[in-house]
């Protein structure tokens, strides 16, 4: 009877245990990633190594660096990219700067308050670029947008990097902007998720662009920035038609908050909202 119950005890117990760790391996990624296991670091790998050039350098701590290095050593994905465990954050600087001197593509693996402010920044894919041409392009790879903000911002594409999306499941994003002049003001980007009753389920915010840390009145005239973000769909929502809407918003005075409208829409809108997406 004794080791009945506790069997029945620890089978609870292991079957709670699973369902956690099963959770958070679905929790979206946010800027530190800090924890990465099972089907996140599985997704996290997936949206940033195969995307790296070939002979980039990728600087990351040990929690996002080991997950690209078993890909590397055991399945053999990109093999020539040299990822990088950063041990001391004020170095990071000097490796970026001395991996451009040689036109070496840099990269890190997550938001490191050093770079705030740094200019040239970008997302590729789930990773970050770091430095390169003041006019970037958006990949070929991306749906075209054109919602222009007001004649100051554009969206000129979006990617949606997972088509089959599932309850409980996550959703990745990246974002295409373009300053169609230099920016005066710091913009912050506001992603929403909406069922197929209209109801908000999940949203995601960063002061900045590009995980916080590249504010758009650095942004050069005509430059092209990616941004990236995932948000949850709810374990127990519907199945059918979802939305995503972006605003962009500015912050006038203190406790002020303003969103830029899509420039010729009547009635005014504040947002823009991208094509509509199955969830299974």
């Amino acid at each position: 009877m004794i080791l009945s119950l506790l069997a029945v005890w620890y089978g609870a117990s292991g079957w709670s245990t699973y369902q956690k760790l099963k959770a958070e391996q679905l929790v979206p990624l946010e800027a530190y990633r800090q924890l990465l296991q099972g089907q996140q670091a599985r997704r996290y790998v997936q949206l940033t190594l195969p995307l790296l050039e070939d002979d980039g350098l990728y600087l990351a701590d040990w929690e996002q660096a080991t997950a690209l290095w078993y890909a590397q050593l055991v399945e053999n994905v990109k093999p020539g990219v040299e990822v990088q465990q950063v041990l001391k954050e004020e170095d990071l600087n000097r490796w970026i700067d001395e991996a451009l001197s040689v036109g070496r593509p840099a990269y890190v693996g997550r938001a490191f308050p050093a770079l705030l402010g740094r200019a040239n920044l970008t997302c590729v894919g789930a990773a970050l670029r770091v430095g390169g041409s003041s006019a970037n392009k958006a990949p070929l790879l991306h749906q075209p947008a054109d919602a222009v903000l007001e004649g100051r911002l554009r969206l000129v594409g979006f990617r949606l990097w997972q088509q089959d999306l599932r309850r409980g499941g996550v959703v990745p994003i990246s974002l295409y902007w373009e300053a169609l002049e230099k920016p005066k003001a710091n913009y912050s980007v506001s992603v929403r998720l909406f069922d197929p009753q209209g109801r908000q389920v999940a949203q995601k915010d960063y002061l900045h662009p590009v995980l916080g840390l590249y504010p758009t009145s650095l942004w050069s005239s005509g430059e092209v920035v990616g941004d990236f973000y995932e948000l949850a769909l709810p374990r127990q929502g519907l199945p059918g038609v979802y939305r995503l809407r972006i605003m962009v918003y500015e912050s006038p005075g203190p406790g002020q908050w303003r969103n830029l409208t899509v420039s010729g829409s009547e009635p005014p809108r504040d947002f823009i909202e991208l094509p509509p997406m199955t969830v299974h």
